[in-house]
């Protein structure tokens, strides 16, 4: 009986122990509100970042995927490395110290040497803003307002939109209207279209788009990678000749 009573002190001792490991606290689940905030803050995040790293991966009938890197230096390039696939082959641009590489599927690979004026353009057409601007433009607070938020994992919500009820927001701006209801117009001719989020920490790290039309699907997926700084590596090269003024 001794015995017993000194086990049975243990037993609770340790019973204890395993339920703290095993009941984990788990986090408040977020809403649909937080997960629009969520994403336009990681959007804001990554405009306002100097260096950025990024992939874009389209899917419908066959894949295209563009890998961004840059970095961003008085509003104009300072390094660049952005290179897109697809069936036909691959497309990529290059900025180091100031020089531009450009490779256009099996063209003739050119260099020349940027003036400020085309660093800057660079910066405002190579960026992942540019990239991505369309698929926000869906993605707005018109698709948030009309979704329904599906948990699928700690860090992944599915939020899948009710196009019949989709409508422009009462405090949409006058001179916004008629492009909140053109946006509105393309997915209502969905049949369906959902929005995948990955979290990390309170900051979007993945989001996939899925439109179903006449049967098919296709898809818009953009990684945030990170906000590191990189170096540029040029493939090949020696391979670049200087473009012609002519």
């Amino acid at each position: 009986m001794k015995t017993l009573k000194r086990i049975i002190p243990i037993l609770l001792v340790v019973l204890a122990v395993f339920s703290l490991v095993g009941c984990k606290k788990k986090g408040k689940d977020k809403s649909v509100d937080e997960l629009n905030n969520a994403l336009n803050n990681t959007v804001q995040e990554f405009k306002a970042a100097q260096n950025v790293q990024a992939k874009i991966t389209l899917t419908s009938t066959d894949t295209q995927t563009i890998d961004v890197k840059y970095s961003i230096e008085n509003n104009k390039i300072k390094a660049l490395a952005t290179v897109l696939k697809d069936t036909n082959g691959e497309v990529s641009v290059y900025v180091k110290d100031g020089v531009c590489y450009i490779a256009r599927y099996n063209s003739a690979k050119e260099k020349y040497t940027a003036t400020d004026a085309e660093l800057q353009k660079i910066a405002e057409s190579y960026t992942l803003d540019a990239y991505i601007k369309k698929a926000l433009d869906i993605f707005n607070k018109e698709f948030f307002k009309a979704s329904s938020a599906e948990k699928l994992s700690d860090n992944s919500y599915k939020l899948t939109c009710d196009l019949i009820n989709l409508q422009v927001s009462e405090d949409t701006p006058d001179d916004e209207i008629i492009e909140a209801e053109a946006q509105i117009e393309k997915l209502q001719a969905m049949e369906s279209v959902t929005l995948t989020l990955t979290l990390s920490g309170d900051s979007i790290s993945v989001i996939e788009g899925t439109f179903v039309k006449e049967g098919k699907t296709s898809t818009i997926k953009i990684e945030f990678l990170n906000k590191d700084s990189f170096t540029v590596e040029i493939p090949n090269q020696s391979e670049y000749v200087e473009k012609s003024n002519n």
